[in-house]
């Protein structure tokens, strides 16, 4: 399972939208391959405003290790604009706190000790000096100085990082004609060369709808993916299932979830309620959350001032207080977004899966209006008289409209929390797959000067060559050096097997030349000392080649077959395809008898004490081969996987106290199943040969087959420098 590093200044038990989608990332990702380690800083408990957020909280840093992700929330050290904040508020000593502000700007260029929540920074910097093994960082703004911090982190680490996006920083300005001062462009200006810089190092932007990412797109000029706030649908099924709305109550309930700002236009809503109150209709409009803005929650109180009972204004409460009231809803509120381009409130979301009257008034002419069509509840409205309209069509049909609706449940479904969480994983399996596409890896099997016809090994000297040539033109790295900078381009060395020859023939140029290698190796075959049935077949071919008899195999159609110098390497790849589309103890079985009729002398392989001589020496990584070294999609049963996939794992760690990281399936054969169970024993990467691909978790990587060949040069660059080639013209 790869793991992924999340920086963010929101997280519960702080109780904003941000906090809830960082919270998703953390639930969720380790359903699809990505074990996630937040890194937050502390806060009040259900903390929903900034000026709750800016005082100092904790003094010690608390670890917390939950199923599937881990959280380490770090103390706050409120600065002297936060302390003036927390204490004063928004009213009081406004310019001071603006003027550090100013400062604060200027220094972060100088040093991050400047920002606030630093310590978010230096934490994660030593975390990754001590923890080698993450293989991404994301970071979710606001605060943007977020971006900072990962980009201070790529330049030391060459981390792959993602921006998360949950607003658009400066690209909402220009994007949607904000006049602005002459102060207001100056520090416009200054944040947008700042904003620019950080994301560069980015591999992946994202951002919450398809308008802000086509800004920030054009903005950035990268490429940016949408991965929307979602709800958690586990949650609301359980509060939905719960609190069955009465359908006979003479009274609506109408709920307006969150925020309100100067571009929503509520007063259409609240003259069209105004209007049905006065005819005598029981309506109660609940506001959660709308006091947490001064001038808004004086603005719904001056235009419900008569009919104040009705209108009921609240500060913002805790989530289980949210779904209790969105459950006693008949009707839920949404205002419509003007002259503000893409914006489309979580809200909306977590309406959907109530089955329940939407009522969108006034249309924002796009995102908002767009997302609700499809639902068969849904109300677009423009004027206060169509909202009055509705709201009595909904009032007559109150039992039918909130009856379950199997399309509205399959449509909402496509905005969960877990599934957006599914499509930031694909976009993150992507890049694992450019990073593995631009990592060229061999494959090799044995080294040696012995005569073997049917599957030739690479003589020693001629493997000392491609050596010495690999040598002057690539970096040759482990798999932990994949994110390592280097001048020259990045090659990996592997050898299948566990033959002896790699103990005697290959290590020692490796100790030589100061090479690295994986090695992948099979316990069961280690244990016995007896090669793998492959080769048991090879010899076997030989054994009958030699001795000048016709080789068969009767139960697979191959009936006294004559064996030539010139058709017995071919031979033996055909008849090695056909034997591992049987299952492995049919397989087997073949093997036994070929070993018994032609009595073959075998391949010695490794022994334990020469594999910890191997690991010992810094120079060879292992990795497992499977147990048995069998044809995996073929098992008979999930025991029999488990055996090749996770004990072959705990065998090689045991023996030889060490971390497996990797997987080679044998033959390159894989399926779904076999992947998942890989996935499940925390594997880091799926080794295959050539086009061999199981694509799925692009954890795969792709590796050249190197056979012996007196053409080894030629070989080598067709399948090393043309691709390059080609890289080089697709992306020129």
């Amino acid at each position: 399972m790869k793991k992924i590093l999340i920086l963010s200044y929101f997280f519960p038990p702080s109780n904003f939208a941000g906090s809830y989608r960082v919270a998703s990332f953390a639930k969720y990702f380790h359903k699809y391959g990505y074990y996630p380690i937040v890194i937050t800083r502390q806060a009040p408990n259900n903390a929903g405003t900034f000026r709750e957020m800016a005082g100092s909280c904790g003094t010690d840093i608390i670890f917390e290790k939950h199923d599937g992700y881990e959280v380490y929330y770090l103390p706050y050290k409120a600065n002297l604009r936060d302390r003036i904040y927390s204490r004063y508020g928004d009213n009081k000593l406004v310019w001071l706190r603006k003027m550090l502000s100013f400062f604060e700007l200027i220094f972060q260029g100088i040093t991050v000790k400047a920002i606030p929540y630093a310590n978010i920074y230096f934490f994660a910097k030593d975390f990754l000096k001590k923890n080698k093994d993450i293989d991404f960082l994301l970071c979710s703004g606001k605060p943007y100085q977020l971006f900072l911090f990962a980009h201070l982190l790529n330049k030391k680490f060459k981390i792959k990082w993602i921006a998360d996006y949950r607003d658009e920083w400066n690209s909402l300005f220009s994007n949607n004609n904000i006049k602005l001062n002459f102060k207001e462009r100056f520090f416009l200006n200054f944040d947008s060369q700042l904003e620019k810089k950080w994301t560069k190092s980015a591999s992946l932007i994202t951002t919450v709808t398809e308008e802000w990412a086509k800004n920030l797109s054009n903005f950035l000029n990268k490429p940016c993916k949408v991965v929307l706030n979602g709800f958690d649908f586990e949650i609301i099924d359980s509060f939905r299932s719960a609190h069955k709305t009465s359908s006979d109550k003479e009274s609506l309930v109408i709920l307006h979830l969150g925020s309100l700002y100067d571009y929503q236009p509520i007063e259409i809503f609240i003259e069209a309620v105004i209007n049905l109150l006065r005819k005598n209709f029981k309506i109660s409009c609940f506001f959660p959350g709308i006091t947490n803005s001064f001038n808004n929650e004086k603005r719904l109180q001056d235009l419900t001032n008569d009919f104040s009972d009705s209108f009921v204004l609240m500060p913002r409460i805790d989530q289980k207080k949210v779904y209790h009231l969105m459950a006693k809803a008949d009707i839920f509120i949404m205002i419509g977004y003007q002259d503000i381009k893409g914006w489309m409130s979580s809200k909306i979301l977590e309406y959907l899966p109530w089955h329940k009257p939407i009522i969108l008034c006034p249309s924002d002419n796009g995102i908002l209006e767009h997302l609700i069509k499809p639902y068969s509840k849904s109300f677009v409205c423009n004027t206060s008289e169509e909202v009055e309209k509705n709201i009595i069509s909904i009032y007559n049909n109150k039992k039918q409209l909130c009856d379950f609706n199997a399309d509205d449940e399959i449509y909402c479904k496509n905005f969960t929390r877990e599934k957006q969480v599914e499509i930031l994983s694909n976009y993150l399996n992507k890049i694992s797959f450019q990073m593995n596409e631009n990592i060229k890896v061999l494959c090799f099997h044995r080294v040696s000067d012995e005569y073997s016809p049917a599957y030739p090994p690479i003589p020693i000297k001629t493997f000392e060559k491609i050596l010495i040539y690999l040598k002057k033109r690539y970096e040759i790295i482990g798999f932990d050096d994949i994110q390592k900078s280097t001048k020259k381009p990045k090659i990996i060395i592997t050898f299948d097997d566990g033959y002896k020859d790699f103990y005697t023939n290959v290590f020692p140029l490796l100790k030589k030349y100061q090479i690295r290698a994986i090695l992948c190796i099979v316990p069961s075959l280690v244990e016995s000392g007896i090669c793998p049935w492959s080769q048991i077949l090879n010899k076997s071919i030989e054994a009958a080649y030699n001795k000048k008899l016709l080789f068969e195999i009767p139960e697979i159609g191959i009936n006294k077959k004559r064996l030539t110098k010139t058709n017995i390497e071919r031979f033996a790849v055909k008849v090695y395809y056909l034997l591992s589309s049987l299952e492995p103890e049919i397989t087997n079985d073949i093997i036994k008898k070929l070993h018994i009729r032609y009595e073959p002398e075998l391949t010695k392989m490794t022994s334990w004490d020469e594999l910890k001589t191997l690991v010992q020496s810094g120079l060879v990584e292992l990795a497992s081969h499977s147990m048995t070294h069998c044809n995996l999609t073929k098992s008979p049963n999930n025991e029999f996987l488990i055996n090749e996939i996770q004990y072959s794992k705990e065998i090689i760690n045991k023996k030889l106290s060490i971390n497996v990281r990797n997987f080679t399936p044998p033959g390159g054969f894989i399926d779904k199943q076999t992947e998942d169970l890989i996935i499940k024993n925390n594997y880091k990467y799926i080794l295959n040969v050539d086009n061999l691909i199981w694509n799925t978790k692009n954890m795969n990587v792709s590796r050249i087959l190197m056979p012996y060949t007196v053409y080894w040069k030629n070989i080598l660059m067709i399948k090393l420098i043309i691709p390059r080639i080609k890289s080089f013209i697709k992306f020129s």
